[in-house]
């Protein structure tokens, strides 16, 4: 099974390349829509060293992300709920963990994260990733607080290239005294929290 999600993370890491989604300031096409790949290998190996029951994932793009957590959590029976705002990556994204055979541990759900992760409160959440609108990242955690538990472990992407859209965040998690968090060097940045 994991050659076929191999050969489908791979396609996918070409898709997203060839295919940008959303806007940037002004309009213009051209978002990149997926985590760098140093950033989804440390996701594979924190879903494999935590084996986490139940991930929550803002901001699914193609899927290139969530596919790599499947890889690791498909061993275990982990299970994995992803979200975006893109209609159009998101019925992407599920064509590729169907063709992956991952789509029976992986939840693509499409619409505003604000109002999908409070219809989650049946779930308790191990892991949380974040890597979508940078500026909503502590609204998102604020959000997703009452489903998390002593130990749940937060990956927020970009947050050296992004650092200033998600002051807020940052300060929350690095300050609150509820998180502990610290910084890890990948190409973007990727912040790990562990909720105390």
């Amino acid at each position: 099974m994991k050659d076929i999600i191999d050969e489908v993370i791979n396609e996918c890491r070409e898709f997203a390349n060839d295919h940008r989604v959303g806007y940037n300031e002004g309009g213009t096409k051209g978002v990149r829509n997926r985590v760098e790949d140093d950033a989804a290998q440390r996701l594979f190996g924190e879903v494999s060293m935590i084996k986490p029951k139940v991930i929550l994932e803002v901001g699914t793009g193609w899927g290139y992300s969530a596919l790599w957590m499947a890889k690791a959590a498909v061993e275990y029976g982990g299970r994995i709920i992803t979200i975006d705002f893109g209609s159009e990556a998101t019925m992407k994204a599920n064509e590729f963990f169907i063709k992956a055979g991952v789509s029976n541990i992986v939840t693509a759900l499409n619409g505003d994260a604000r109002q999908l992760i409070p219809a989650l409160k049946a779930y308790k959440f191990d892991m949380i990733i974040l890597d979508a609108e940078k500026t909503m990242y502590k609204e998102f955690i604020e959000l997703a607080e009452p489903m998390m538990s002593q130990g749940t472990v937060i990956l927020s992407d970009n947050v050296i290239d992004r650092a200033a859209d998600m002051k807020d965040f940052l300060d929350y998690v690095r300050t609150d005294g509820k998180y502990k968090s610290t910084l890890i060097e990948t190409e973007d940045g990727l912040e790990r929290t562990v909720r105390l």
